[in-house]
């Protein structure tokens, strides 16, 4: 049987206690097409024991002549013992996430810097002539797709590049004595790059002299950081009261290594998490460098934090909390 409609006034509770008041039941709402959550109010809750009415004509069948139900049924309220489990999960294709921190850079270190002068990514050295180039969230390297541009440092002259085909950047300087800004400004001047990234330099620095990026002239790495993001969807046995995004944990390129690569975090923007528990569907945001495949990249859920409305905690075992994902387009 399959509800048409379902008003407040359809379901009633009542109580097993003579002359008690009867627990009130609404705000009901399809969590599958067989399965309903409701609310009880009146501040009386619902105990194993008490009944729940549901009025003649709120249901109809699924058969190709719907029948709606002729009279009115009750059902004894049971305890209910049966913990959560995650039924499924799908992913969406990755695009490149346009926050500042999650786009791939490298920092050219100046003079009296630590290293040889082109470090991994980080933050700019306030001490020293620092240069640090970072793919543009807007542009055509933006996210993981960045990581795969390498830096190439040769010395006859003060210059910037950057071809697209090859992916690479291409950077001169004339000595060691060149200070961090000619750089940066030269980079920014040049339209191909400008188009893909942004170089910035510590302007305020006593030092700016590229005596380490010269030393290293001749070496070449990539870009290191960048990001992308999927959607990742879960979906209950049942509604939920809690949900603890620190309980999840995503693992990618299980085709190779099966490492986890990601950062987790709800997703809010379509619906507040507590409607998402409500619904037994919570939407996940997957900040990662990694590859999705379908049937073979999982989620899975540890810990506590993750309840029915009965305080039933989610169901630990290989089958129920760890499952492997599938794509979603």
């Amino acid at each position: 049987m399959v509800p048409v409609t379902f008003a407040d006034a359809d379901i009633t509770g009542i109580s097993q206690v003579s002359g008690a008041t009867n627990p009130g039941i609404d705000q009901c709402a399809a969590f599958t097409t067989t399965v309903w959550a409701c609310d009880v109010s009146n501040s009386v809750t619902l105990a194993a024991g008490d009944q729940v009415k549901i009025a003649a004509g709120s249901f109809t069948s699924g058969a190709a002549v719907a029948v709606k139900n002729a009279t009115a049924f009750t059902a004894i309220v049971g305890t209910d013992t049966v913990k959560p489990t995650l039924s499924s999960t799908t992913f969406s294709t990755p695009v490149a996430d346009t926050a500042a921190g999650s786009q791939a850079k490298i920092r050219l270190v100046g003079s009296g810097g630590a290293g040889t002068g082109m470090a991994a990514a980080g933050a700019l050295n306030g001490t020293v002539g620092d240069v640090q180039i970072q793919a543009l969230a807007t542009g055509p390297m933006a996210g993981k797709a960045g990581n795969a541009v390498t830096f190439a440092l040769t010395v006859p002259t003060n210059a910037c590049s950057y071809t697209a085909a090859t992916k690479t950047l291409n950077i001169a300087v004339s000595a060691a004595t060149i200070k961090a800004p000619i750089i940066t400004d030269l980079c920014n001047a040049n339209a191909t790059f400008a188009a893909n990234f942004m170089a910035t330099s510590i302007v305020a620095s006593a030092d700016y002299a590229m005596t380490n990026m010269v030393a290293s002239s001749g070496a070449a790495r990539y870009l290191l950081g960048g990001l992308n993001k999927s959607t990742i969807k879960l979906t209950f046995s049942e509604p939920l009261a809690t949900f603890l995004i620190g309980d999840v944990a995503v693992s990618t390129d299980c085709a190779t290594t099966c490492t986890n690569t990601g950062t987790e975090a709800v997703i809010t923007t379509g619906g507040l998490e507590v409607n998402q528990e409500a619904a037994g569907v919570i939407n996940v945001k997957l900040t990662h460098a990694g590859t999705l495949s379908a049937g073979l990249d999982k989620v899975t859920l540890s810990g506590t934090g993750t309840t029915d409305r009965n305080a039933n905690v989610l169901l630990i075992i290989a089958v129920s909390n760890v499952v492997v994902m599938q794509s979603a387009g």
